[in-house]
């Protein structure tokens, strides 16, 4: 839906990241933790599984859109 309406692929966080950075990263226990506290403050049931198994469509997706990496930005 945000790519749809031609929002920004490449804001930066407060740590200078993209969006293609965090959702480029290898899978660990700290992305877990967040994926299961989002789901627990949003009172959903989230498949960690199914959300590691999307993360690298979501990367591919960023990049045709124009998602960069933070490095390749200005």
């Amino acid at each position: 839906l945000l790519l749809k309406n031609k929002a920004n692929v490449n804001p930066k966080n407060a740590q200078g990241e993209t969006p293609l950075d965090t959702v480029a990263q290898d899978w660990n226990a700290q992305i877990q933790g967040i994926v299961q506290v989002v789901g627990t403050i949003l009172q959903l049931k989230i498949d960690a599984e199914q959300v590691k198994a999307g993360r690298p469509k979501v990367a591919e997706l960023l990049r045709k859109q124009g998602g960069k990496p933070a490095t390749e930005l200005k």
